[in-house]
């Protein structure tokens, strides 16, 4: 495509043509120029945008921008932006992970206090399965359900998170471009359109981010409260906006967890989350598929394996998500498989599929074979190795 383009004359029609060419060039180059695509097509492309029928179409999607597509942050605002809209009423509304959240370490209560306490954002560190997750999502459903929080925005991150995942990024609507919000604009956006009201931000695996990447959230989190897209444009929460902005993740020796920039970590607060103890997980998990003897091998081999994970002879712990997992496949196979399954059958079956199947590494995985065969005293056959 060519790159000089000559700006018309006319202040209406050819104006417009004019801005929509030159969006249709950053699309076209975007889209088909990196995927190889031929010039012909990239040309037939220039053509169709210049059509007396595109810049109609363009001028009537101008004429009915709604509220959810305007941008809230409006002497800032790009006019000529096109964005993809966010329903910020509906798509946001939170949801609980499980209907049993058991506050075993006061977790729960801490963050509660936190929330309706204190601006700053909120670090949770643990091992995986440690309801890190779960009680961030159990207090703001609960709090929605009370009234006291219009919404929680989440994301996921990893280490091929980008900055279009934070930002936004340009795609495709038909004929038309359009801007998609990331994360962080539109959980600007939702504090917004709900203040003064509460909404809560959620990050899973905030450490897993490239650390150019999570570092963008620096001037969110500290008295600017703002994020700065490529465009140049600055999103900014409102100052009657409320913002709780909660995040988690493992600790740095996890494989593809980062160590947080200083930046970040001197704007954050946070706790470093322990593994439950044995009484701790009596009250987590549901043990009523196990007799207590059963319960009480089972919390003994987690207390093994995690010696040998502090010891470096295997790469993985037990941690609650595994407990639960057993209680419920040792349960199904004795009560809703078919055939059911006897007792013993039941429990190497549980034991292979939701324990020993962690463990990758075929000289760790007999290491913790042998380890429950002698928890259990049983001799541990599997079905299908």
């Amino acid at each position: 495509m060519t790159d000089n383009i000559d700006s018309p004359n006319s202040k209406d029609t050819d104006k417009l043509r004019y801005d929509a060419t030159l969006v249709a060039r950053d699309i076209a180059k975007t889209n088909f120029t990196k995927k190889g695509v031929s010039k012909e097509r990239q040309k037939h492309y220039e053509e169709v945008v210049r059509d007396p029928e595109f810049i109609k179409f363009m001028q009537s999607l101008a004429s009915n921008n709604t509220k959810q597509q305007q941008v809230l942050n409006e002497p800032e605002a790009n006019s000529n932006t096109l964005y993809a809209p966010v329903d910020y009423d509906n798509d946001f509304i939170p949801y609980k992970l499980t209907d049993n959240y058991i506050d075993h370490n006061g977790l729960r209560a801490e963050l509660l206090n936190h929330i309706n306490c204190s601006p700053d954002p909120l670090l949770l560190i643990g091992d995986k399965g440690t309801g890190k997750t779960a009680v961030v999502h159990d207090i703001a459903s609960d709090l929605y359900e009370k009234g006291l929080c219009k919404g929680l925005i989440s994301m996921q991150g990893s280490y091929n998170t980008t900055d279009k995942h934070i930002t936004g990024f340009n795609r495709l609507r038909g004929l038309v471009g359009e801007t998609v919000k990331g994360f962080a604009v539109k959980m600007i956006e939702l504090a917004n359109y709900h203040a003064p009201n509460l909404v809560i931000g959620f990050c899973d695996e905030f450490p897993n981010m490239p650390a150019d990447i999570n570092i963008q959230f620096a001037p969110l989190l500290d008295g600017r409260r703002m994020i700065q897209t490529s465009d140049g444009k600055m999103w900014k929460l409102n100052n009657n906006a409320r913002l709780s902005f909660i995040c988690t993740g493992n600790p740095s020796h996890y494989a593809g967890v980062n160590q947080l920039q200083e930046a970040l970590m001197s704007r954050m607060t946070g706790f470093y989350i322990a593994a439950p103890t044995s009484d701790q997980l009596k009250q987590v998990v549901d043990w009523t598929s196990c007799s207590e003897e059963q319960r009480d091998c089972m919390l003994q081999l987690t207390q093994d394996i995690h010696a040998l994970h502090m010891k470096g002879d295997v790469e993985y712990s037990i941690s609650p998500r595994d407990l639960i997992q057993f209680t419920t496949e040792f349960s199904n196979r004795q009560h809703h498989y078919v055939p059911e399954q006897e007792e013993k059958e039941a429990l190497c079956g549980a034991l292979e599929k939701c324990i020993l199947f962690k463990f990758q590494d075929t000289t760790e995985r007999e290491l913790v074979k042998r380890s429950i065969e002698d928890t259990f005293d049983i001799q541990m056959v599997t079905s299908f190795s």
